[in-house]
């Protein structure tokens, strides 16, 4: 789909532009952690030599222990939340187009949901205030091609945040920016993730 596509394109342009450091940040908590338990062996090595390299050497398996199982969740939490971001950017950002470039994105979207047969397309009352007046021309080029045809519903749907649904009888297809990012959501992640970690 034709607009699947662009909003792939979209996150991975986001996601080049927001994955730096997270993974630094958690290797230097883990870092400081370790130098203080160094630091506690050193003193108490000082004190007490031959005890206190043992009780030392156990605190400091343990605070790597711990610094590591932190360090690793701090990782998974920020990747989450990072992901999480760019796709959410990604789709403010192609709800946000310009007219021109938006509208463009929605006739290659009807051109790949569109049956061939007569059905009615909704728009949200926001996509209909600043509709092209070419854009019932253009949809029914795009629904011609599989050979079908559509009505534009002159009332909008407030329900409808962005993108369209498709009415035919009986069949909705909800065509929608935040139906597909739903849907496409596990998707949507894993190719976040391999993008910005590549080698995992």
């Amino acid at each position: 789909m034709a607009g699947v596509d662009t909003i792939k394109n979209e996150i991975l342009q986001e996601a080049e532009e927001t994955a730096k450091g997270i993974i630094a940040d958690a290797e230097a908590a883990k870092t400081g952690r370790i130098e203080t338990a160094k630091a506690e062996l050193a003193d108490a090595t000082a004190k007490n030599e031959v005890k206190a390299k043992a009780d030392a050497a156990a605190h400091i398996s343990r605070a790597e222990a711990k610094a590591e199982s932190e360090s690793r969740r701090a990782v998974l939490s920020a990747r989450s939340e990072v992901i999480n971001d760019v796709i959410e950017k990604a789709y403010e950002k192609l709800k946000g187009r310009d007219s021109a470039s938006y509208f463009a994105m929605l006739y290659g979207m009807v051109g790949a949901a569109a049956h061939g047969e007569e059905g009615t397309i909704v728009l949200s009352p926001a996509d209909m205030q600043r509709l092209p007046s070419d854009f019932e021309n253009n949809v029914n080029k795009a629904a011609a091609a599989k050979g079908g045809s559509l009505k534009l519903d002159p009332a909008g749907d407030p329900s409808i945040d962005s993108g369209f649904v498709l009415k035919y009888a009986g069949i909705d297809e909800n065509c929608s920016l935040s139906a597909i990012f739903e849907s496409r959501k596990t998707d949507l992640s894993d190719i976040v993730y391999r993008k910005l970690w590549p080698k995992e």
